[in-house]
């Protein structure tokens, strides 16, 4: 009766009904406490609904009435984990693989675990053993794709990504992902189409906007109106706004909708009739299209990027304070941003902690600047007093008066985020810092960028190494003229 009544929750269970799932498992305990599968399923029942405790406890008291139980180690994993409690759940992974060491999902379940943590090896072995057992698992070819493009493999990347895409052609994550690998390799053509399939992306947090008006598909624009809009994120706005004057080559009239501390500044861009911030009143317009997706839709070439520098000019008044302002420091002058947003996916690897650029900031004969913004601007207060820095957070509240300055430096230096597309679009000189694994925009074993002539591009050799960036920064700031 029990075994019977065991089967029914587990088809409602299965069929989504939840709560007589979670009845019949109830009932079942109530009359056999010790019942290891009600107490393992009622536990996975929990944690489908975010009560990570509970469901702890129920599957712990069925591991300790059953220690052998394999399913319910691989769900303590994804509990624990779920409660940051990592060692624990690495821990019952492994156990789980103890006593059943074919088991494809404690596999794949440790490989995920382990490549959020950054041990990319490790997910890599878990993810190889789980395909041995189950060959056309797409998912798992997919999170193979992504493991070897973080081990700068990405050839290998883009075969294991095909192959997920052979047996799974929806797997719209999946498309992205070889859509940004392809551009990162500079196959600009299959690139662009596969980053189209960004919007289906549940992951992707830019949403595609609703327009009654259609997509423009790369057609005749004589005697139209188009709107052309940001996505994404800043940097994003700034890079991909240069492809307005091509636009209007075709013949239409240009609208810009773009974020709101972003309008003043793309005002004068070229080819551009009108400038209006997002939430905005839209005046009427014929087609419309995102900036990211103007590239595949102009048929953009890795040697066709319009690379004209400047092509966001700086205000003549802002420009001239600016430089009046840094002739009156010594020495080179030389400004520095070393974070990003914190809530960037990537942030904790493009991002650099203050601290180890001091020994820069100790070299003589040169006034440096920070133009950090945000909370991470504090950070100048813990530099010892051998690492002296101005700050100018305060002076640059706007993105015109950042472009005044930053044209205005001998060399600015940056991690990956808004003001070095700025830089970029301004021409002015700067060092652009790179993790080892960068954004697909800066390509790859390249010092220079055929997005922004005037950047220079630090490339980090082995993942969380900044420190032999600093010492080239410092070797080529002793080389500068100022």
């Amino acid at each position: 009766m029990t075994e019977q009544l065991f089967q029914q929750a587990l088809h409602l269970h299965q069929s989504g009904d939840l709560d007589g799932a979670k009845n019949l498992y109830s009932l079942i305990l109530k009359d056999n406490p010790d019942h290891p599968a009600a107490l393992h399923f009622l536990g996975v029942l929990c944690c489908q609904a975010d009560d990570l405790e509970t469901a702890r406890e129920l599957i712990q008291k069925a591991i300790d009435i059953e220690p052998d139980y394999a399913d319910a180690h691989t769900n303590l994993g994804l509990v624990l984990k779920g409660l940051g409690r990592t060692g624990e759940a690495v821990e019952a992974y492994r156990k789980a693989l103890v006593i059943s060491p074919q088991n494809p999902a404690a596999l794949v379940n440790l490989g995920n675990f382990l490549s959020e943590s950054d041990d990319f090896a490790g997910a890599r072995d878990a993810y190889e053993e789980a395909l041995a057992l189950e060959p056309d698992n797409a998912a798992v070819h997919a999170n193979l794709g992504l493991v070897l493009k973080e081990q700068s493999k990405p050839r290998e990347a883009v075969a294991a990504l095909r192959r997920a895409l052979e047996l799974a052609p929806d797997l719209a994550e999946t498309h992205h992902s070889l859509g940004m690998l392809l551009l990162q390799l500079g196959e600009f053509e299959e690139g662009w189409r596969e980053y189209e399939w960004r919007w289906r992306d549940s992951g992707f947090l830019s949403p595609r906007k609703a327009f009654r008006e259609p997509l423009w598909d790369g057609s005749d624009l004589q005697g139209k109106t188009i709107l052309l809009y940001a996505e994404q994120g800043l940097g994003d706005a700034i890079q991909f706004c240069r492809f307005a004057p091509l636009v209007k080559e075709r013949g239409a009239t240009v609208i810009l909708e773009c974020p709101a501390p972003l309008v003043h500044l793309l005002e004068n861009l070229a080819g551009v009739e009108q400038v209006i911030g997002a939430g905005g009143k839209r005046p009427a317009f014929d087609v419309q299209a995102p900036l990211l997706s103007l590239p595949g839709l102009l048929n953009t070439q890795l040697d066709t990027i319009p690379t004209q520098s400047p092509y966001l000019p700086v205000e003549a008044e802002i420009d001239a304070a600016w430089k009046n302002r840094f002739d009156r420091d010594p020495g080179l002058k030389v400004g520095l941003a070393w974070a990003g947003n914190p809530n960037h996916k990537n942030d904790r690897n493009r991002s650099i902690p203050l601290s180890v650029f001091e020994p820069m900031l100790a070299l003589p004969d040169i006034t440096f600047y920070s133009l950090q913004v945000g909370n991470n601007a504090r950070d100048i207060d813990a530099l010892p007093a051998a690492c002296p820095i101005t700050d100018l957070t305060g002076d640059v509240p706007v993105f015109e008066q950042l472009a005044g300055a930053i044209s205005n430096l001998d060399v600015f230096i940056t991690v990956d985020t808004s003001p070095a597309h700025l830089a970029g679009a301004i021409g002015a000189e700067a060092w652009l810092l790179l993790p080892v694994t960068p954004d697909w925009r800066w390509l790859l074993d390249r010092q220079e960028s055929p997005w922004y002539p005037s950047l220079r591009l630090y490339r980090q050799d082995r993942r969380g190494d900044w420190q032999t960036v600093i010492e080239r920064l410092c070797t080529d700031l002793r080389q500068a003229p100022a």
